[in-house]
């Protein structure tokens, strides 16, 4: 279970050599757990480093309310507990399983006996892991600090976007993931969609950010005139926007945005004293598969499919496949 091959594919051991790997290999330990089985609760001591060998775990924290809110998912290859290692902190959330899986755990004290004898070993693991942690507290430090702290107004701040009411980037980051999980899980489809409109740099050049916040405003309408209860919609920055598709395949995804083109087309927004601005948007989609079947692929491969439909003209929807 511990093999080398498995640790050098997670990131905070890649840059081992084999050697070094067995090192680590002498001080993990193994656990299997069930779903829903609890791992640690919120206010635990914290002394172990937890990979996840297989199975999915999740993390929640309690808002101010008694709401318990899903926060964080980690997957095979991924790491999580690290503040056990750094600074010896109590748990800060809860985490159980979300389904049946195997854990590898490395606690505080065997790191640092480690870290006495071969330190050159433990300051490659230290030095990857503080990078993966500070591009994760960046992503989600403000978003919980406000929720657990504030409650439920706060969270619906946290998560949706002042200016469109949709969901925002950091809601994006953490549920994108869970919901690929759930659908490969399930066995269901799962298509995610790239959007911006067109010439918006333009626009906002020529017409100002007032004008351009009600063009943005006006896509929206459409956006959810199309979308239904199910999918989950994003404005992903400026005017660019992200749409996580639960249970569509590529052909029914793709329909859905050529139907959005379509309707983008046909509007104006009316400008004082000026011309009727018109509006299109180009589309870019990518569904759940063997080439994208984490978060950041299924971005990338949705970002290439609206770049290919810039390249043809605008106005339309790209598949990644190139139908």
């Amino acid at each position: 279970m511990k093999d080398r091959n498995f640790l050098h594919s997670v990131d905070i051991f890649s840059s081992l050599l084999d050697e070094e790997l067995d090192i680590l290999i002498s001080l993990l330990n193994t656990l299997s757990f069930k779903k829903e089985e609890l791992l640690f609760s919120e206010g635990d001591d914290g002394e172990e480093l937890f990979i996840v060998r297989s199975g999915t775990m999740g993390i929640s924290v309690v808002l101010a309310d008694g709401e318990e809110l899903e926060v964080a998912e980690f997957g095979p290859r991924e790491f999580f507990g690290e503040m056990s290692i750094f600074e010896g902190e109590t748990r800060s959330a809860t985490c159980r399983a979300k389904e049946k899986g195997t854990l590898l755990s490395l606690k505080a004290g065997d790191f640092f006996r480690m870290a006495d004898r071969y330190p050159e070993t433990a300051n490659r693991i230290m030095h990857r892991m503080l990078n993966i942690t500070a591009r994760r507290l960046r992503k989600t430090n403000l978003f919980l600090n406000e929720m657990v702290s504030w409650g439920e107004s706060a969270r619906k701040r946290a998560i949706t976007d002042d200016l469109t009411g949709l969901y925002n980037r950091g809601f994006f980051d953490i549920n994108l993931k869970r919901k690929i999980s759930e659908a490969l899980a399930a066995g269901e489809p799962l298509c995610l969609a790239m959007a911006d409109l067109d010439g918006f740099g333009m626009l906002n050049a020529i017409h100002g950010e007032t004008v351009c916040n009600q063009v943005i405003q006006r896509a929206v309408e459409v956006f959810y005139q199309s979308f239904d209860e199910r999918d989950i919609l994003t404005r992903y920055g400026g005017d660019e926007f992200a749409f996580i598709l639960p249970g569509r395949n590529l052909r029914e995804a793709k329909e859905l945005c050529d139907d959005i083109c379509r309707r983008m087309r046909s509007m104006t927004v009316e400008v004082q004293s000026k011309a009727p601005i018109r509006i299109s948007t180009s589309i870019g989609i990518a569904a759940v598969s063997d080439d994208a079947p984490f978060g950041d692929d299924l971005v990338k491969l949705a970002d290439e499919a609206l770049y290919k439909a810039k390249e043809a003209g605008r106005g339309r929807a790209v598949t990644y496949s190139g139908r």
